[in-house]
């Protein structure tokens, strides 16, 4: 029979033994293979180490009172007026961009040339980053707030086999198509570094190795056991993303390095043929006009001896401005002088490219490092390498936000996050570009517990990456910081004016 004392008995041996395991049990926990082990200290059992979470009540409702409530439709008319709003509702961004050098002056000449952008071919905006703006988390909220200020439509650049698919327009392909980055794992079978603007490109048959000379291959006799190669992708509408997202004016295709003339049929959204065309070889991109009129399907078909190398599709309209979501996942953001400099040279002309953003470092985090020197030198060499590409282009690097690991019962920031942030905005300003602290903007220091714990949550439980709700309020804090300086822009053109000088 078991008795009280027989219980109290047991409870105490279990208790002194959990006593004895966290007396003797490592503070930095015990590896075994690839599994650490972890148990709390007596310190922790007695007196547990209080963590103050970030309270970022006050952020999300500041930019909750913005109004955003048209920003899912699709609005035709002039909507120039908007941008005029009050500095203190623009103010809602808890952080304003900081600049280096002559950055500020760069901004206002980009936000000029949007104003007058009336052209044939749309402004862009190319945002760069890691898996914190995949499926278009950030950028398309901020494409659609910038588009309905000064115009244009489209979701713009798509890849044909992308890692994750976007909110608004999805590519399917066919399992032909392979992948190839110039970050991460590069194949060797790649031997240029000519790829596309999201530093990947796409084939669906093997790579050439033969010299081309201009646009005439050198070799081109087809040899008699050659095999016709095949592939296609569809791209669709998912109805899922913002309004202005769901119509465009162009539908093309980029691509480049192609030894064999290759067949492209089009087909519509009943899947009827549209135009029948052929590619021909070149070592140069080439643009080719898919569609001028808006299908909310079309697949595209490709066969012949060779694949050309297929950098982007985009779709676009024809003025105003574009917001190209560009994700490189695993990339730490040096990866721009990679690339071969008259590629991306001519990427940023090809597209019309007004202003860069930078958004990298989720990949760069660790806490085995206490010095990031090098993370600041390496930034440095990218965004000097852009400015010297294009000295009329304004770079906007956006700063690391925080990201959490579990202590115990406990959800604490990095240590490496603000060393991170602080390479970051030490190499914007040596480079002399804008820069935006995500970081402090969000809550700063133990600040992504709070989002992710927000009701409803805005960020997921990787305690790293926002979620689409949240990717929607920081992203409309990164809008209102820059219409901000657009508002600071508008005065300063109106005081010239008002004394006969130039902006």
């Amino acid at each position: 029979m078991i008795r009280p004392r027989h219980i109290l008995a047991f409870l105490l041996t279990v208790l002194f033994l959990i006593a004895a395991l966290a007396w003797v049990f490592p503070d930095d926990g015990v590896k075994i293979g690839s599994v650490e082990l972890k148990f709390p200290g007596l310190k922790e059992f007695f007196n547990p180490e209080k963590v103050e979470y970030a309270d970022i009540s006050d952020i999300v409702k500041k930019q909750l009172e913005v109004d955003t409530s048209d920003v899912d439709i699709v609005d035709t008319t002039d909507t120039q007026d908007t941008v005029r709003a009050d500095a203190e509702v623009l103010a809602a961004s808890e952080y304003p961009i900081e600049y280096a050098g002559n950055a500020r002056q760069d901004m206002y000449d980009f936000f000029a040339r949007m104003e007058q952008n009336s052209g044939t071919k749309p402004l862009r905006i190319m945002h760069y980053g890691d898996s914190q703006i995949e499926a278009d988390h950030i950028s398309g909220f901020l494409r659609e707030r910038l588009q309905q200020s000064f115009g244009g439509h489209g979701v713009g650049y798509l890849a044909v086999k992308p890692v994750t698919q976007k909110l608004s327009w999805r590519v399917h392909p066919d399992e032909a198509w392979q992948r190839y980055t110039l970050y991460g794992k590069v194949d060797s079978s790649i031997t240029h570094k000519q790829y596309g603007p999201a530093m990947a490109l796409f084939r669906y048959a093997p790579v050439w190795n033969d010299t081309i000379s201009g646009d005439t291959i050198a070799n081109d006799t087809i040899p008699k056991d050659s095999t016709e190669y095949k592939a296609s992708f569809t791209v669709e509408n998912s109805f899922q993303g913002y309004g202005r997202t769901n119509r465009w004016d162009k539908a093309k295709l980029f691509y480049g390095n192609l030894h064999k003339p290759v067949v492209l049929s089009l087909y519509g959204e009943e899947d009827e043929l549209i135009r029948q065309d052929s590619l021909m070889p070149t070592e140069n991109t080439r643009e080719y006009l898919l569609s001028d009129s808006l299908m909310k399907t079309f697949r595209v078909e490709m066969s012949g001896y060779d694949s050309p190398d297929v950098y982007a599709i985009s779709l676009e309209s024809n003025e105003g401005v574009i917001l190209d979501n560009m994700p490189l996942r695993g990339s730490a953001g040096t990866v721009f002088t990679a690339m071969e400099y008259g590629m991306m040279l001519d990427w940023l002309n090809r597209m019309n490219a007004g202003m860069l953003i930078v958004q990298f470092g989720v990949n760069v985090v660790s806490d085995e490092i206490d010095d990031f020197t090098y993370y600041q030198t390496w930034m440095t060499r990218q965004l000097q390498a852009l400015q010297r590409m294009r000295p009329d282009m304004p770079v906007l690097m956006v700063g690391i936000s925080d990201m959490s690991k579990k202590e115990g019962t406990k959800y604490v920031s990095y240590n490496a996050i603000e060393k991170i942030r602080d390479a970051q905005k030490n190499a914007a300003t040596e480079a002399g570009v804008a820069f935006w602290d995500m970081y402090e903007a969000m809550g700063g220091e133990n600040s992504m517990p709070s989002w992710v714990w927000a009701d409803p949550p805005l960020a997921n439980k990787d305690f790293t990456h926002f979620n689409v709700e949240g990717a929607r309020i920081i992203s409309n804090m990164l809008y209102n910081a820059i219409m901000l300086e657009y508002h600071n822009y508008r005065n300063q053109k109106a005081e010239a004016n008002e004394a006969g000088e130039g902006v």
